[in-house]
């Protein structure tokens, strides 16, 4: 499992494609490989393993960009994007809240 995460990881920051895409597809064209063939609980654990490793928002556009087949549930994938919303929604706050604070040690 440990292998999977970071090769999804990999993926993530670009720097994973040859990792993620060995054996995931047949010469004719069947999708087959590790990710393929997870249970629920191992999509369960992967994304357990992201969230304590603070990678959710990192991981999710390589799992994002998976082929259908290939994905985590469609519950699971839901969590994934909504938590993942959730950071782009709290940085945006930060980035704002980091502006204003500079803009009011200036004043001083």
């Amino acid at each position: 499992m440990d292998k999977l995460f970071f090769d999804i990881l990999r993926k993530a920051i670009g720097n994973g494609q040859q990792s993620m895409d060995n054996g995931l597809q047949t010469t004719d064209g069947e999708l087959k490989g590790p990710l393929n063939s997870l249970s629920v609980d191992q999509w369960r654990e992967l994304y357990q393993m992201a969230m304590k490793q603070t990678l959710v928002g990192v991981m999710f556009p390589a799992i994002e960009r998976l082929p259908e087949a290939m994905r985590p549930p469609r519950e699971l994938l839901l969590q994934w994007y909504m938590m993942k919303e959730r950071i782009v929604k709290m940085n945006r706050l930060l980035n704002q809240r980091a502006v204003e604070t500079e803009r009011f040690f200036k004043q001083e």
